[in-house]
């Protein structure tokens, strides 16, 4: 039987001059899929406070370690979330202000028991909290020094810290067997730039508040 669980919604982040709205969704459970129609767009919205409809939207999965549990280490270091896209019908001058980096939703997932592993057509993410955005664009150039092509973005989350979002893709780069050895290696990376890559440390190291009457 199946039902509706909970998702979370991390670091929402304007893109394309404010028409385009970014962000990551990782399960709460055992989800596996995500319903990916416009009534998760649109709930994602309305849920935000973001007037008006979306024009179009993008989900696909993605392999990171940010959402595992701290100190995890083998096929438990990895969780496979999904990043989300929605083209707005409006430009939008800022995001609304959350009080912390996530928001709880309701709507869009689907339960299946057995949660899946990361597979071969899944590209690895690093994602990485900084103390500013200095540090997360040195910890950036050096993975492109391994990975030239690497697409990343930096996320200001209310000036408290700059979250990298590093997407290694599905091959890794010269000398290294594996995505996961890639993957591990640039995380090391971030980490000897003072970064940390894992949410469970990070909140460890800094758990902030962002906004006391923002959206939770």
């Amino acid at each position: 039987m199946s039902s509706v669980p909970t998702l979370y919604l991390w670091n929402p982040n304007l893109e394309r001059e404010g028409k385009e709205l970014s962000f990551l969704l990782s399960p709460f459970g055992a989800t596996n899929d995500i319903v990916q129609g416009r009534g998760l767009a649109q709930h994602v919205l309305d849920r935000l406070g973001i007037s008006g409809q979306p024009v179009s939207w993008k989900v696909y999965p993605i392999c990171t370690s940010y959402f595992a549990a701290g100190g995890s280490e083998g096929p438990e270091h990895w969780r496979l979330v999904w990043s989300m896209v929605i083209e707005l019908d409006h430009r939008l001058e800022q995001v609304p202000a959350l009080r912390h980096d996530y928001l709880e939703i309701s709507e869009g997932g689907t339960f299946v028991p057995g949660a899946r592993g990361p597979c071969a057509d899944v590209p690895y993410w690093v994602v990485c909290d900084f103390d500013d955005e200095a540090t997360a664009l040195a910890a950036g150039n050096s993975i492109r020094q391994h990975q030239g092509d690497t697409r990343m973005v930096t996320v200001n989350l209310n000036d408290q810290f700059t979250q990298l979002q590093a997407d290694l893709g599905t091959r890794p780069p010269h000398g290294f067997q594996t995505m996961e050895a890639w993957a591990l290696a640039a995380e090391q990376l971030c980490r000897d730039h003072g970064g940390i890559p894992n949410n469970d440390e990070r909140e460890d190291e800094w758990d902030v508040v962002f906004h006391d009457g923002g959206i939770e």
